[in-house]
C-alpha cells in the first residue's frame, strides 16, 4: 500500500535503484554550547550518549567506524551493500575546515559508503565550512543536517539553544546555494511553552524554505538533561501519543509532498529514556499510519488546499 506521506527509503530507493542505510559515526568533535564558547550545558534536550549509537565509537577511527558498522549491519541484513557515514554525534562542523575535510574524505574510501550525511548547529557552518561541503557535495551524494528545533526564539532561548531564527536563515541560505548539496531540517514537537499552533507555524515557515527533507522528533524527558530536572519539577507537560500524532499529521498536511521525510518519531534508549513511558518503537509507524489513513490525511493535503487553522 503507498504510503501518506514521501519516506525517506523510497528517496534512497529512487535514487540509488537499492535500500541504503545510514551507519551513525562519532567524529570527536564537540560543540559551541558545550565547550564554553556559548554555553557548558548544552541544549536542554540533549545527552548525547542517548542520541547518538556511535558515542560508544569514540575512540576509533571514522573508518574503523564504519567497518565495524557495516558488518555488524550486514549480520543481520546480508542483501544490503550500500551505506551514508552518518556524522551524527555533537556538531559535525564545529571543527577546523581542514580536519572536517579530511574526516569526510576518510569516509569515502570505504568501497560501501555511497554517500556522506553531516548533522550540525546553525551557528556552526562558517564560509570555510561551507567551502568544504560544496567540494564533497559534488563528489558525492551529500545531506547537511541543520537542528532547528522551532522558529520561535523565545522558545529557543528557553530551551538553550544558543542561537536565533535568524542565524538559522542565514545559514540555511548560504547552504541552500550549493549546487548538488541536500538539507534536511530537524524539528521538535511539544517544547516547553508551545502550542499547536505555534508548532505548525514552524512547519509552514520550514515549508515556504523548500528545504529536502524533514526530520520530526517528539519531546522526550532524557536522563542528564536539564528537562529532566523540569520534569520533575513538574515544570513540563509533555504531549500524549494522541496528540503527537495529531500535530504530525497536521504537520505532513502542510508540508509539499516532494519534501522527503526522514524521520516521524524519535527512539531514545529505554535505559536513558524518563518519559513518555511509551515503548512505540515497534507499533509507532503502523500506528501513526492507520491514524492517516482513518483522519484521511496526506502529505501536502493542506499545502494543496490552502486551508488555513
Amino acid at each position: 500500500m503507498k504510503k501518506r506521506y514521501y519516506p525517506f527509503s523510497d528517496f534512497l530507493q529512487k535514487k540509488f535503484g537499492e535500500a541504503v542505510y545510514k551507519i551513525s559515526l562519532n567524529a570527536g568533535v564537540s560543540c559551541p554550547n558545550r565547550d564554553g564558547t556559548k554555553g557548558i550545558n548544552g541544549c536542554a534536550f540533549c545527552n548525547n550518549e542517548a542520541f547518538s549509537p556511535a558515542i560508544a565509537y569514540q575512540n576509533l577511527s571514522i573508518q574503523k567506524q564504519l567497518e565495524t558498522g557495516i558488518e555488524r549491519f550486514q549480520r543481520k541484513r546480508k542483501k544490503i551493500k550500500k551505506f551514508i557515514a552518518y556524522f551524527q554525534s555533537f556538531s559535525n562542523t564545529y571543527a577546523p575546515s581542514e580536519k572536517l575535510e579530511k574526516l569526510y574524505e576518510s569516509a569515502l574510501e570505504i568501497p560501501d559508503i555511497a554517500g556522506i550525511a553531516v548533522g550540525t548547529r546553525p551557528d556552526c557552518l562558517e564560509d570555510d565550512k561551507l567551502e568544504v561541503i560544496k567540494t564533497l557535495a559534488q563528489k558525492t551524494h551529500f545531506w547537511l543536517e541543520i537542528g532547528l528545533e522551532t522558529s520561535f526564539n523565545q522558545t529557543l532561548s528557553k530551551i538553550n539553544r544558543g542561537h536565533t531564527y535568524e542565524e538559522f536563515l542565514e545559514s540555511y541560505e548560504k547552504a541552500r546555494k550549493i549546487k548538488n548539496l541536500f538539507i534536511c531540517i530537524h524539528l521538535i514537537h511539544g517544547l516547553p511553552g508551545e502550542s499547536k499552533e505555534m508548532m505548525l507555524d514552524t512547519v509552514r515557515k520550514i515549508n515556504q524554505l523548500k528545504p529536502d527533507a524533514v526530520k520530526f522528533h517528539q519531546l522526550e524527558i532524557v536522563r542528564g538533561t536539564l528537562f529532566e530536572k523540569w520534569y520533575q519539577e513538574k515544570k513540563i507537560t509533555l504531549l500524549s501519543i494522541d496528540q503527537y500524532m495529531d500535530v504530525l499529521a497536521d504537520s505532513l498536511a502542510l508540508l509539499s509532498p516532494d519534501i522527503v521525510i526522514q524521520r516521524l518519531f524519535g527512539f531514545t534508549p529505554s535505559s536513558f529514556l524518563i518519559a513518555p513511558e511509551l515503548d512505540l518503537k515497534e507499533s509507532s509507524l503502523s500506528l501513526f499510519e492507520k491514524y492517516l489513513e482513518e483522519k484521511q490525511i496526506y502529505q501536502g493535503v493542506y499545502h494543496e488546499n490552502k486551508k488555513v487553522f
